[in-house]
């Protein structure tokens, strides 16, 4: 898969926003960085599911963060345990506090919370994405693709409709996906001005779907990729 080679992803700060799949996608990406025992300091400026065995080395609450106790080197730094299987992240004063240990040789964030659906749209309140922040990677997960515009398939359709121009009960084509990439108060809302933004359809798992992200690819500008955990694919298209 080599996210990492094919992003040209070093020692940088990553945030990754939207819905389908930033999660896999995050911890693939330092899964990878840890092959090159890099050491990567993963968190959320939102909340987010507790990490599962596997996902990361260590875990720690911010006020309990210790560098003498890092042993490994993926770690999960955030405010403190919600419950069993959430956490609420860090302040942005936090997280750039905790890089300038100067102990990290990468960061991943993860941006807004989706509740599990593959294609949203941002509130005013969100995405926190850091200001220092050198590339974004916003999300929108395939089986969303030509379902209807509703409250199920689609996180804040109010908002959804609002930025895309959109009605409920309209499809998810090609034309609305665009819209939202495109627009600055759609996928990449907030992205600093010198970041790089990188659009990546996640869950491609069939020529279907590939043929719908060629249409998306054509409407769009930003750095684009498709990608799929169940086949082990990421293609990088621009």
């Amino acid at each position: 898969m080599n996210i990492v080679e094919k992003l040209g992803i070093n020692n940088e700060v990553i945030t990754i926003v939207g819905g389908g799949g930033k999660t896999s996608i995050m911890f693939k990406i330092a899964s990878e960085l840890k092959s090159q025992n890099k050491r990567v300091l993963v968190t959320t400026t939102t909340k987010m599911y507790y990490p599962t065995e596997g996902q990361c080395d260590q875990y720690f609450n911010f006020d309990d963060f210790d560098i003498k106790n890092i042993k490994c080197n993926i770690i999960v730094v955030c405010k403190e345990v919600l419950r069993q299987d959430k956490v609420l992240g860090l302040d942005v004063e936090q997280i750039k506090h905790l890089l300038d240990l100067n102990i990290f040789d990468a960061c991943i964030i993860e941006g807004d919370g989706s509740r599990g659906i593959s294609i949203k749209a941002p509130e005013e309140f969100e995405p926190v994405v850091p200001i220092f922040s050198k590339m974004v990677i916003g999300v929108i997960g395939a089986d969303a693709l030509y379902k209807e515009i509703n409250d199920k398939n689609v996180f804040r359709v109010v908002k959804f409709c609002k930025v895309t121009g959109s009605n409920k009960g309209d499809l998810l084509d090609e034309k609305v996906v665009s819209k939202l990439i495109n627009s600055d108060n759609g996928l990449f809302k907030e992205t600093p001005s010198m970041a790089r933004k990188i659009a990546v359809i996640n869950k491609v798992d069939d020529e279907y779907k590939v043929d719908i992200c060629k249409k998306i690819f054509s409407l769009t500008d930003c750095e684009f990729a498709i990608s799929s955990i169940k086949n082990d694919l990421f293609e990088k298209w621009r």
